[in-house]
């Protein structure tokens, strides 16, 4: 069974403190699938972006990650600044 984490429209260091509870449930337990729905991502900073990726590194290893509406232009924007592998995006 699929774990689905919705992020929030902005992940910025100016609401990472609201999200955290959150991304920890969100990404607490997952053993086989988790989908991470990006549909109201509209704005990442970098500590909005570490922070994902200080959770992924705890997905084991198995898990299959799977990102659903990430917008073009964030994904370039991930895909430049060198992050999208340590993000799982394709």
């Amino acid at each position: 069974m699929a774990s689905l984490i919705a992020l929030p429209e902005h992940l910025v260091i100016q609401n990472i403190d609201q999200e955290l509870d959150n991304l920890s449930k969100g990404f607490s337990g997952v053993k086989e699938k988790l989908e991470v729905d990006a549909s109201a991502l509209k704005k990442i900073d970098t500590c909005g972006a570490q922070t994902l990726i200080t959770f992924m590194r705890d997905v084991d290893d198995g898990v299959e990650v799977v990102w659903k509406s990430l917008s073009v232009q964030l994904k370039e924007e991930l895909v430049l600044s060198g992050l999208s592998k340590e993000l799982h995006i394709a």
